[in-house]
């Protein structure tokens, strides 16, 4: 067993400019304690992010906008806002309405699954900037379905569940406000992704893909129902309307983590404290991470946010820190406990039987010592 207060003072365990660690999927510290993601960043996104990139995009948003402005009187709605309460969301809906003066809709997705902290941020920011707001509401069956088939069928050494199931519940999301959108004739929708949340897309969900179906082929099944498979983006369903652009401003526009949470409290948008992504996060982060952490041994937003710190917009020592307490609280069903038992009640299943079924595949890892180790070091129980 490693002894945790030797590791790291040898800079042996943690990457020394990240939080990622030995044992975190895909990462291998080097004799000089840096990860291979801090060395070679560019591998791990779609396409490499090179400032020149990011400058041309900047210079397109501001050509959007322009053009924007230039029929705002022309139209009910400028764009819609993809707003799930978070601060990320809160925040490009206070700049695209307080600092560019829009005319914007912002559009929620009540899954079922929201967290309470979110769905109150939500009525707050909506009554202080006076915005118009709906709520789409599926049947909670739609994600139920969605999150049982990922537990049901996943099987991988190399990517964590939530991953997978972020991915294509994200995708859904998308589709349900795009599908808003396009019934309106509003021709952009804005969702506030951090520069970190960058691994499938950049800037924008390319034209070329939102000229197709987004229905994910696991859910042609029998799995599924053609009731299910309406809620998806189909561009065939609007004919030959004009498609929406689907773009994503914070991956091009200056960001600090810390001075976007302090921007919503200060504008009154969400109470003090209640910005924080740890108490925003959808219930299915707490619950799929409880699986994660006892499967590879860390949660996936670590991952995600080693990115921030390697990017220079998240502190190192806060993170290291908040990581390392908190992932054996959520491995130990200690964090967020009542609205975790919440996901399972919905889900239709145990706690205990997500942690087995955690169990039994990784036992079957060729990673399976690395991930131990770094369990026992972080005491979470094997």
């Amino acid at each position: 067993m490693f002894n945790l207060q030797i590791e790291i003072q040898e800079n042996t365990f943690y990457c020394k400019k990240c939080i990622n660690h030995k044992g975190c999927i895909s990462v291998e510290i080097g004799s000089d304690g840096i990860c291979n993601h801090c060395k070679e960043p560019d591998k791990y996104f779609v396409v490499p992010i090179s400032q020149e990139l990011k400058e041309q995009k900047r210079k397109e948003m501001n050509g959007i906008l322009k053009k924007i402005k230039a029929k705002h009187r022309n139209r009910v709605y400028d764009c819609v806002v993809g707003f799930s309460g978070g601060k990320d969301s809160s925040y490009l809906l206070y700049i695209l309405t307080v600092k560019y003066g829009l005319n914007v809709l912002a559009v929620s997705v009540n899954s079922g699954y929201m967290n309470k902290v979110a769905l109150n941020n939500i009525k707050q920011t909506i009554k202080n900037l006076g915005v118009e707001h709906i709520f789409i509401k599926p049947p909670i069956e739609i994600f139920t379905k969605l999150y049982r088939w990922h537990i049901i069928n996943y099987d991988s050494n190399d990517l964590p569940m939530m991953k997978k199931i972020c991915d294509n519940c994200t995708d859904l999301i998308d589709s349900l406000v795009i599908r808003e959108a396009a019934r309106r004739g509003i021709p952009y929708v804005f969702i506030g992704l951090s520069p970190d949340e960058n691994a499938r897309y950049f800037f924008e969900i390319p034209k070329e893909k939102l000229n197709h179906s987004l229905l994910p082929e696991h859910w042609k099944s029998d799995f599924y129902s053609n009731e299910d498979r309406k809620w998806w983006w189909d561009p065939n369903e609007f004919g030959s309307k004009k498609k929406p652009r689907l773009l994503f401003p914070l991956h091009i526009w200056p960001y600090n983590e810390k001075e976007v949470i302090a921007t919503v409290e200060r504008a009154g948008l969400v109470r003090r404290g209640k910005a924080d992504p740890l108490k925003t996060n959808c219930i299915l982060i707490w619950a799929i991470g409880m699986y994660d952490i006892m499967r590879f041994g860390h949660h996936m937003y670590r991952l995600q946010i080693a990115k921030l710190i390697r990017q220079g917009v998240g502190d190192r020592e806060h993170w290291l820190e908040i990581f390392n307490r908190l992932e054996p609280l959520v491995a130990n069903g200690e964090f967020n406990t009542q609205q975790v038992d919440r996901f399972f009640k919905q889900i239709g299943m145990t706690r205990d039987e997500l942690i087995e079924l955690a169990r039994f595949k990784r036992k079957n890892d060729p990673r399976r010592d690395n991930i131990e180790n770094a369990m026992k070091l972080k005491g979470i129980s094997l």
